[in-house]
C-alpha cells in the first residue's frame, strides 16, 4: 500500500509540474490581482497585506483560488481589492493630518 501511495503522489507532483493541473492558483490570482491593479496599487495593496488576505486557508486552497479566478466571482473580488485600498488610504491620510503614524 505505501508504494501505491508513493506511486500516486510521484504522479501528481508531475502534473502539477508539467502544467495539467494548474498547481499554482494562488500564485497566478495574486498576479491576476496586481495585474489589474496596476503596479502602484499592487505594491501598496501587498504593504497592508492584501494577497494574505485574499488567498484562503484549508486543504482545498488551490481550487478555491482557481475558482476565484472565475469572471463571475473574480470582477466582484476585485472590486473588493480596490475598495480596501481606498479605504486604507483614507485611513492613512487621516492618520497623517491628526499626526499618528
Amino acid at each position: 500500500m505505501k508504494c501505491a501511495s508513493s506511486v500516486i503522489r510521484a504522479s501528481a507532483l508531475l502534473l502539477c509540474l508539467a502544467g495539467v493541473n494548474a498547481c499554482n492558483n494562488c500564485e497566478k490570482l495574486v498576479e491576476k490581482v496586481c495585474t489589474d491593479l496596476g503596479p502602484e496599487d499592487c505594491a501598496y495593496w501587498k504593504r497592508q497585506g492584501g494577497d494574505e488576505k485574499l488567498v484562503p486557508g484549508g486543504r482545498k486552497v488551490n481550487r478555491v483560488c482557481g475558482q476565484m479566478m472565475d469572471d463571475v466571482v473574480y470582477q466582484p473580488l476585485l472590486d473588493g481589492q480596490r475598495n480596501m485600498i481606498k479605504a486604507y488610504r483614507a485611513s492613512d491620510a487621516a492618520k497623517a493630518k491628526a499626526g499618528i503614524k
